[in-house]
């Protein structure tokens, strides 16, 4: 699965990255762009977050509009508001060693395949407050599936 590939690629990040997804939800994105959709924003969470087990939530599901929606979390300090406006900005970055395309390639592929990357913050079950992350909402399809190896039904 795309979730397992990352864990072997990255090393050491095996149990950080929780994913919980309804069964039998599909959606019509590029594999290759949707990989790199989230390799993109896991590196990213995972760069921001705690060193805990948990620490980054993957949620994907059905919203009450029945579009399938893909929720990444992380335990981090979470965005100021200057940062949190030029998130999708090309060339914009926090990071010395960073290029700034990230999240704005990320958008790039939502778009061309149908979908719609936004930041944003939901009550999620389990948690005291609202945890602030981003989303991507899928358009209506029927393949292919969103797999992982380590999902826990919801």
């Amino acid at each position: 699965s795309w979730l397992s590939d990352f864990e072997r690629e990255r090393g050491q990040v095996t149990g950080r990255v929780l994913c919980q997804a309804r069964p039998n939800l599909a959606v019509k994105f590029e594999p290759s762009h949707l990989r790199q959709v989230l390799y993109n924003l896991i590196d990213n969470a995972l760069r921001y977050a705690s060193q805990q087990d948990g620490a980054v939530r993957i949620l994907i599901e059905r919203n009450e509009e029945g579009e399938v929606e893909l929720w990444v979390f992380d335990d981090g300090p979470g965005l100021d508001r200057a940062t949190s406006s030029a998130l999708f900005e090309p060339f914009y970055t926090t990071r010395a060693e960073g290029t700034g395309l990230g999240l704005f390639l990320a958008r790039e592929f939502c778009e061309t395949n149908g979908a719609q990357l936004a930041h944003g913050a939901r009550q999620v079950e389990g948690a005291a407050a609202r945890l602030e992350g981003f989303v991507v909402r899928f358009a209506p399809a029927s393949v292919p599936r969103l797999e992982a190896d380590n999902m826990q039904p919801l």
